[in-house]
């Protein structure tokens, strides 16, 4: 058994006018209100890429959006995060991370970039 490549992408958060934006605490925030409104299907489809404490009193729903916002603030604010690359396809901005696989995850925002990719919240532009 051997090791595999794997790799995660989202799109990069882009304005109505096509321009790109920059990672910033601002962006992080707007995405955390994006996250805060998403419809409950939108949360399912990130469960198991999440690691929610069953111990909390919070319910199921109000964990996943914690850990939604953990995940934007690891990926667009963490400055120190050399896990990622930018990359352009098409026009279009992606965020990339990934590497070799021994049953595990290849980096620490793996899991955050699925995640960010299956909410859809970097899909729509920002005002």
């Amino acid at each position: 058994m051997g090791a595999d490549f794997m790799v995660a992408v989202c799109r990069f958060p882009h304005m109505h006018n096509g321009k790109l934006l920059s990672e910033s605490p601002q962006l992080a925030s707007l995405l955390k209100e994006r996250a805060a409104e998403l419809p409950i299907e939108s949360l399912n489809e990130c469960m198991e890429y999440m690691y929610c404490d069953s111990k909390t009193t919070n319910t199921p729903e109000a964990n996943c959006r914690n850990q939604l916002a953990d995940y934007i603030d690891l990926v667009f604010t963490d400055s120190s995060c050399r896990e990622s690359a930018l990359i352009m396809l098409d026009g279009t901005q992606w965020l990339i991370t990934g590497g070799m696989s021994w049953g595990d995850t290849p980096t620490e925002i793996y899991d955050a970039i699925i995640c960010l990719d299956l909410s859809g919240i970097t899909e729509e532009p920002i005002a």
